[in-house]
């Protein structure tokens, strides 16, 4: 979510630029009135309404990349993902200097899981602005998908040692420890997993897919009893979620206790 209020903060930027600079040359002060408001509405959460304004926007001016990019943003947000992606791929060409814009288009295509298509414009916007680490972890995240381990963990030890901001988050500090620990668990890296999953549970003892994943590293390790606890505490973290009834019945199965418990 700050993710998201930061992007729409360099949209409104964008805009008052537009409106200040530009609306003498083309209808931009109407384009830029409706952006404006727009992006007010979006940060209100009032995302359907300000997709119609985007939608009038990107009608009257279709070559424009802040049309463009606004326009993802809400298709994004209102469920309709394959105009979201084609508006983000207009704003890319239209924009091909702009990091955010690349980010955006790298977000989508992962978000879509359109995988291998999202490296070109996040390696891209890495160029752009490598210093970003959000644009970092994205890369990361997508690398790990494709089982490019050590690209993976180039960019999660990045955020690692050069972002301290962003680790100081206790949720972002246990994702990455937890995704590294994941990735050296199937490299059968075992000393370098362990330590990545104390680092996590450290951190977030309570989060599910930590203590989970922490379960299953130490029965793949043979330490039963410490497995038998993490699966436990997963139980009774998630019990009352039914989206894991599936999962809790596997679990169970595991333990060798009744799954109606």
């Amino acid at each position: 979510m700050k993710r998201l209020f930061f992007l729409l903060a360099v949209v409104m930027a964008m805009v008052l630029f537009l409106f200040v600079a530009g609306c003498e040359r083309l209808s931009s002060k109407s384009t830029a009135e409706l952006l404006n408001e727009g992006v007010k509405l979006a940060a209100g959460g009032k995302w359907n309404k300000a997709h119609k304004y985007a939608e009038a926007a990107v009608k009257r001016e279709s070559n424009n990349q802040y049309t463009q990019l606004f326009f993802a943003f809400t298709c994004e947000h209102t469920g309709k993902n394959a105009q979201a992606l084609a508006a983000a791929e207009s704003a890319a060409e239209l924009a091909p200097g702009n990091f955010t814009v690349k980010y955006t288009l790298g977000r989508l295509y992962a978000q879509q899981g359109k995988t291998q298509d999202a490296v070109k414009p996040l390696m891209e916007a890495f160029n752009l602005k490598p210093t970003d680490p959000f644009n970092i972890l994205l890369l990361a995240e997508v690398y790990r998908r494709m089982n490019a381990s050590s690209l993976a963990i180039n960019y999660y030890n990045q955020l690692v040692r050069n972002h301290a901001e962003f680790m100081s988050d206790k949720n972002n500090a246990a994702w990455v420890w937890n995704q590294l620990a994941v990735i050296y668990t199937g490299l059968d890296s075992i000393r370098n997993a362990a330590s990545c999953f104390r680092q996590a549970y450290t951190l977030a003892p309570e989060k599910p897919y930590v203590v989970i994943n922490f379960a299953v590293f130490m029965d793949r390790i043979q330490r039963r009893d410490r497995a038998v606890t993490f699966y436990q505490k997963y139980l009774e973290l998630t019990a009352n979620d039914v989206k894991f009834a599936e999962k809790h019945e596997l679990i169970r199965k595991r333990l060798g206790t009744p799954v109606s418990q």
